[in-house]
């Protein structure tokens, strides 16, 4: 502020007449929050909206879902039924078995069921559609993959069943693979679809070519 007049002091000294003396009171910097701080604080706030700890949650849930659906199940399923069972088939027979049943016939069967009762999941975090336009078509998606998983969880009581759905499924999986390759800044859910389908379709692979070749 400005201190103008000869009765007004500067530091306890009298001010002399036409002189202006400025005194600058800067208020305290102790109470402002650096920017870097502040962001990393909206980070935070943004970490523990509600919103965003159900997407969390959600992408836990798909994660462990596909873990037990394509690895730990089939796995142990074939370790049970070569080793517990004494199972005379060959290994790959029963990785065929046991594969087409877990990641073609459950996986299949309960994606085509949460695709058709909640498109939203499918049309958001894998393919990013934020409108409600794709919901018609990944419901049809559901439907077909619901037709395929329930015909390869028939494949335990039909083993004439597994070669088509092995086939098929393999189609499926391998096409929808590499279509997450090609497409750039995937989110998590889409590098963990990514991962396990192109996984699955080398499984179903290495089976068909030991039924046709072996």
């Amino acid at each position: 502020m400005l201190l103008l007049g000869q009765f007004q002091t500067h530091n306890g000294h009298p001010s002399q007449p036409g002189v202006n003396y400025r005194l600058d009171r800067k208020a305290p910097s102790q109470n402002k929050v650096p920017l870097g701080r502040r962001r990393s604080l909206g980070r935070v706030i943004k970490t523990l909206a509600p919103g965003h700890r159900r997407k969390r949650a959600g992408q836990s849930v798909y994660l462990i879902s596909i873990i037990l659906l394509l690895l730990v199940f089939p796995t142990a399923s074939v370790w049970a039924d070569h080793t517990y069972f004494n199972t005379a088939a060959p290994l790959l027979w029963l990785v065929g078995k046991w594969f087409v049943f877990w990641a073609a016939g459950v996986r299949l069967l309960l994606a085509g069921l949460r695709q058709f009762f909640q498109p939203r999941f499918t049309a958001q975090e894998i393919f990013k559609m934020q409108g409600e336009e794709a919901f018609p078509v990944v419901r049809e998606l559901g439907m077909a993959n619901f037709a395929t998983g329930l015909v390869g969880m028939l494949s335990l009581a039909r083993p004439d069943f597994t070669l088509p759905v092995a086939i098929a499924a393999g189609l499926f999986y391998g096409i929808a693979g590499v279509g997450h390759i090609a497409q750039h800044g995937k989110s998590t859910n889409e590098n963990i679809a990514m991962v396990s389908d192109l996984l699955i379709f080398l499984v179903f692979v290495a089976y068909v070519a030991y039924v046709f070749l072996g």
